[in-house]
């Protein structure tokens, strides 16, 4: 193990949610787009948009909502979202912004003018855009009733399992290259699990936010059936994928309930490959014989059509970067990892 080795431990400027919904931003690189006479691409950071023809000028400021946000369209700001689909979140309508392919061309997320939103001008710097405009972020539904639920996700054991979209990289692309290397993997379209053994020596079993109840849960099944508390000592954990019958629609078409493990946690740091343990390795997430791409756009391609190895003949959802030491990047929101989602993929099972 190098010297350098720091995986970095706890800090408080690491954060539970990395994600940020809603940002105000610049309009770069607008492009027409062949055959259409009233749309054209902009960019935004590293995501790729269809706009009006006219809406911006190169340099403009923006509101830009990321995908997997959910607007609410009894706001007259999003209302001509209403007739593409709505969903009812607590007694309130919501269009969800999913990938969609126009006249050949990806388009993700939403931007509007900053002049429709004259609110965000104010000084509340520290009370997050998409809280201040009702914003939330959409999540897949959870295999799981009210009794399963048994508290908040315990954030002292350790981070949820989360990784920055390499879109959101291009301010910082080179500091993230230079915090490798990385371990290209492939990323598993299921539900996150993170099973911890506390310093009691009690097992700590949750979903993506909530840890759970103890019983005949999916959660718990997975944790009995793969003998989870076996791998763990006091102060460890694992993070994985849960994917197979019953999860998500099984976008992977495979029998079975199975795991893919992409972290194993000690003391809240984060330990590379070459330390977990080889019951753990049997089950870890497969590593992908990729080269480090150059830019953010080649991250991109080189996700787009990827196939699974875990389900070969189906597409994988993209790839996940880990650092190679486990070294918490701050650029990644304090973690070790970046992922490149396979924008086909997307518009097949979003």
């Amino acid at each position: 193990m190098p010297e350098e080795y720091n995986p970095g431990g706890y800090s408080n400027q690491e954060t539970d949610e990395i994600r940020r919904l809603v940002t105000i931003d610049k309009v770069t690189n607008l492009r027409p787009i062949p055959d259409a006479d009233s749309i054209e691409q902009v960019n935004v950071r590293g995501w790729n948009i269809v706009t009006k023809i006219g809406e911006f000028k190169e340099g403009d400021q923006c509101v830009y909502f990321e995908i997997d946000s959910l607007l609410p369209v009894d706001d007259e700001r999003f209302a001509f979202l209403a007739p593409r689909g709505t969903r009812n979140v607590n007694d309130r309508l919501y269009h969800r912004l999913k990938t969609a392919k126009l006249r050949g061309v990806y388009s993700q997320g939403l931007a509007l003018p900053l002049s429709l939103f004259p609110e965000l001008a104010e000084d509340v710097s520290d009370v997050p855009i998409a809280q201040r405009l009702g914003i939330i972020k959409y999540e897949p539904p959870a295999i799981l009733s009210g009794g399963d639920i048994k508290g908040a996700f315990p954030a002292y054991l350790g981070q949820k399992s989360d990784a920055e979209r390499v879109q959101n990289l291009v301010g910082v692309w080179d500091a993230v290259v230079a915090a490798g290397p990385y371990v290209p993997t492939e990323k598993i379209d299921g539900m996150s699990m993170s099973v911890f053994m506390d310093e009691e020596g009690d097992m700590r079993v949750c979903g993506r936010n909530y840890e759970i109840t103890e019983g005949d849960n999916i959660y718990w099944r997975a944790m009995r059936t793969y003998n989870i508390d076996s791998w763990l000592k006091k102060g460890q954990g694992v993070q994985c994928e849960l994917y197979g019958a019953g999860v998500q629609r099984n976008p992977l078409k495979v029998n079975g309930l199975h795991i893919a493990v992409f972290n194993f946690i000690d003391s809240r740091s984060y330990l590379p490959r070459s330390m977990w343990p080889d019951e753990v390795l049997a089950y870890a997430v497969p590593t992908l014989d990729l080269e480090m791409p150059a830019t953010v756009e080649d991250a991109i391609s080189q996700a787009e059509g990827l196939q699974s190895k875990v389900a070969p003949g189906q597409s994988a959802e993209g790839i996940v970067w880990h650092q190679a030491e486990g070294i918490k990047v701050p650029e990644l929101g304090y973690r070790p990892t970046w992922k490149a989602v396979n924008n086909r993929y997307l518009l097949k099972h979003e």
